[in-house]
C-alpha cells in the first residue's frame, strides 16, 4: 500500500510538473492585420500571420471582399425631341479575395532593446516572400447613352439614338509574386509591416449577360480603380503596408 502511493505521489508531481511546463511554455507568435490600401479597391483586407518557434519562418494569410454600388455613374437626361427614358448609368462590383505567403525571415523575426518607439522592448526583421493570390470579381453595368447622330434640317431637331450597352461579366484571377519586406513593432504589441515586390497576374473572363445596341459609337469610358489595380493582366509591381496586434 505504501508502495502504491509512493506511485501515485510521484506521478502526480510528474503530472504537476508538465502542466506547469506547459502553463508557462511561450506560444508561437502570431499577428492579426489589417491592410488598408485595398480600400482604396473598395476591399475590406484581414490577415493573420503565424511563426514558426524559433520565427525564421511563418504563414501569412489574408481575405478580402469587395463590393462597390455606383448606381450615380453618370445621369443621361432625354435629348430635346426624343421620346425616351432618362438613364442612370451604374457599375457594381463584388468580389473575394485571397492571398497566402510563405516567409522566409534573414536570419530570424529577433527581440531587440527597447527603442524610441518602444520604451521595453522591440521585435523586427527582414524577409523575402512567394506568395499567390486569388481573386474573383463580378461587375454588372448599364453604360447605355443617348448618342447624336445627325442634323435634322427640316424639323431643325437633332437626331439622337439609344445605345444600349448592359452586360454582367465575371473575372477570375490568379497572380503568384516575389515580395521583399521589413518588419518591426511599436509600442511592444503593434506591428508595421512594408514590403515591395512584383508578380504576373493572368485572368479568365466570363461574359454571362451582354447587350449592346446601336450603329454609332459609345464613348463611355470606365475608368476606377478596380479596373485599374485589380482586373489587369500580365507583369505588376506589388507593395503595401499592413498593421499589426499581437494575438
Amino acid at each position: 500500500m505504501k508502495k502504491i502511493t509512493l506511485f501515485l505521489a510521484i506521478g502526480a508531481m510528474s503530472i504537476g510538473q508538465l502542466a506547469a511546463q506547459e502553463t508557462t511554455k511561450e506560444k508561437n507568435l502570431k499577428v492579426f492585420k489589417f491592410d488598408p490600401l485595398p480600400l482604396a479597391t473598395s476591399t475590406l483586407s484581414l490577415g493573420v500571420e503565424s511563426f514558426n518557434a524559433d520565427r525564421t519562418r511563418s504563414t501569412e494569410i489574408h481575405l478580402g471582399i469587395r463590393y462597390r454600388k455606383d448606381n450615380d455613374d453618370y445621369y443621361y437626361e432625354v435629348p430635346v425631341g426624343v421620346n425616351g427614358e432618362p438613364i442612370n448609368q451604374f457599375s457594381d462590383w463584388k468580389g473575394v479575395t485571397g492571398t497566402i505567403a510563405r516567409r522566409f525571415y534573414v536570419p530570424a523575426f529577433r527581440d531587440r532593446e527597447a527603442n524610441i518607439l518602444n520604451q521595453e522592448a522591440s521585435q523586427s526583421g527582414v524577409y523575402f516572400s512567394p506568395s499567390l493570390r486569388l481573386d474573383f470579381n463580378q461587375n454588372e453595368y448599364d453604360r447605355s447613352s443617348y448618342q447624336y447622330v445627325s442634323y435634322d434640317p427640316d424639323g431643325k431637331v437633332d437626331k439622337y439614338e439609344l445605345m444600349t450597352r448592359t452586360g454582367k461579366i465575371n473575372y477570375l484571377g490568379a497572380m503568384p509574386s516575389l515580395n521583399f519586406g521589413v518588419q518591426f513593432t511599436v509600442f511592444q504589441y503593434a506591428y508595421i509591416d512594408l514590403h515591395v515586390g512584383g508578380g504576373v497576374r493572368i485572368q479568365s473572363t466570363n461574359v454571362l449577360e451582354e447587350t449592346n445596341t446601336g450603329t454609332g459609337n459609345n464613348y463611355y469610358y470606365q475608368d476606377n480603380a478596380i479596373t485599374t489595380f485589380v482586373i489587369k493582366e500580365g507583369v505588376q509591381p506589388t507593395g503595401g503596408i499592413t498593421f499589426g496586434l499581437r494575438l
